[in-house]
């Protein structure tokens, strides 16, 4: 018997078609070993290469080959690219495609524990449903989706493999499969593919391994549990699969629901579209944690990080956060009262000043209640940044004049991509003072000294006629 991963490591260093170099093994399946190659103008891909055992069975090279046609045909980032496939002289058949920097979900979920954060596994799925979506509007159902089958790319991104058993349907309506046979991974295909049921595979076939890949991910293993792979199909084909929340006491029940219906043993009691899982999926996370899911799983970890950092004066992200997931810490300037400058009566002076305070006073009250409501209704804000008010926003609040927006300049606010800069109030100017211009002497008026001293205030009073 031939040790594929043995014959696999001793084609390293060879060229196919003098065109692809194969500079290291990166994994051995079933099927294929997958290689880090270069083109010979130094383009990096990847290089998927059959099994020689498997390479004289013309039905299984033509499935493998035909795995470039089905990814290519699905119009989604999500689908991995196929760029070229060809023989080598000694018969090698052999793929093309992208090379991708991350790790499959499988090795996730191991490293893990076999247990995933529900968050993580709800933002795979809706990537994933995205994928699917794609795939099923144009004729193309997967037929394989486990864990294994899917990258986690080092930004987050979820890519979909092995699209060589898909069932696609050609230009003359035909489905192109092998019929009667039975292909996928036992554990996480339903029950008419485990029965070979090749013309009651549809869309909903795909919604079952993904019911099947959230729940072994969220509960630490597959739907069902056999000891042999033939046992497990035959559980597939006979008994439902136990509810998520028996398994995974943790998981909200509302998403749990979600997986639930999907691996429903009737077609038509699980999601009838990718679209409508997704939907329920996104209504689902929602309710479970009070915020919309965001598009990938990117988000959650930016979020997490924007979280569990120390204020500063600026937090931004690339993703579509909302106002809660970043920090933004405004200082507060010292305000400096305006200095007046008095001659004449003090008395007078104080009373203006007295004046002047009640004046700005009320000016403060009718400022915005709400705390950080001028920032968030006068800050430019765009797609790349978010904020969230912290505590040092709310004293900010106080500070701020009656038209709601803030004394001093916010960051960012010159001119540059977030827009022209804004024009900042200044200090409302204090009225102007009284002043006391003293008027000739009456005759007969002793001004020497001018004025006399108030017994109560111990003021100086200017005196009549002075």
């Amino acid at each position: 018997m031939v040790d594929d991963h043995a014959y696999a490591a001793r084609r390293v260093g060879r060229t196919l078609c003098d065109k692809y170099r194969l500079d290291a093994l990166v994994g051995v399946g079933g099927m294929a070993a997958v290689y880090q190659g270069a083109h010979r103008n130094g383009h990096r891909v990847a290089v998927k290469v059959l099994h020689p055992a498997l390479s004289i069975v013309e039905e299984l090279r033509d499935r493998f080959l035909r795995e470039g046609y089905a990814a290519n045909a699905v119009p989604h980032p999500g689908a991995v690219r196929v760029l070229d496939d060809d023989i080598d002289d000694d018969g090698t058949v052999f793929l093309v495609m992208e090379l991708l920097d991350g790790e499959t979900v499988r090795e996730l979920w191991e490293r893990a524990g076999h247990v995933l954060p529900v968050r993580q596994v709800a933002h795979m799925g809706h990537q994933l449903l995205d994928v699917l979506s794609a795939a099923h509007a144009n004729g193309i159902v997967h037929r394989d989706i486990k864990p294994d089958n899917l990258l986690v790319l080092r930004d987050g991104t979820l890519k979909v493999l092995d699209f060589g058993i898909a069932r696609v349907r050609d230009s003359s309506g035909m489905l192109a499969t092998r019929a009667g046979g039975t292909l996928g991974t036992p554990g996480y295909m339903p029950r008419e593919q485990a029965l070979g049921l090749t013309d009651e595979i549809d869309a909903r076939t795909d919604i079952w391994s993904v019911g099947a890949t959230m729940f072994a991910l969220l509960a630490g293993r597959a739907p069902y549990r056999a000891e042999t792979p033939e046992l497990v199909m035959v559980l597939t084909a006979t008994e439902p699969v136990a509810p998520l929340v028996e398994v995974a006491p943790d998981v909200p029940e509302c998403l749990a629901a979600v997986v639930d219906r999907a691996l429903a043993k009737d077609k038509a009691e699980r999601f009838q579209g990718a679209r409508s899982m997704q939907e329920a999926l996104a209504e689902a996370y929602a309710a479970a944690f009070g915020e919309a899911l965001p598009v990938s799983y990117l988000d959650v970890m930016a979020m997490r990080a924007a979280l569990s950092a120390p204020p500063t004066h600026l937090t931004s992200t690339t993703g579509g956060l909302s106002a809660a997931h970043a920090r933004v810490s405004i200082p507060v300037p010292r305000r400096v009262s305006p200095s007046a400058v008095m001659w004449g009566g003090l008395g007078a002076g104080a009373i203006a000043l007295a004046v002047l305070l009640v004046g700005l006073a009320g000016s403060r009250s009718e400022a915005p209640s709400k705390p950080g409501a001028g920032l968030l209704e006068n800050a430019p804000l765009d797609s790349s940044t978010v904020v969230e008010l912290s505590a040092a926003s709310a004293a900010a609040d106080t500070m701020e004049g009656a038209s709601g927006a803030p004394p001093w300049p916010a960051p960012g606010d010159a001119d540059g991509p977030r827009g022209p800069r804004r024009v900042v109030p200044a200090w409302p100017a204090p009225p102007p003072l009284p002043v006391h211009v003293p008027s000739a002497p009456s005759a007969g008026a002793n001004c020497d000294p001018p004025w006399t001293i108030d017994p109560v205030t111990r003021g100086r009073k200017v005196k009549p006629g002075c």
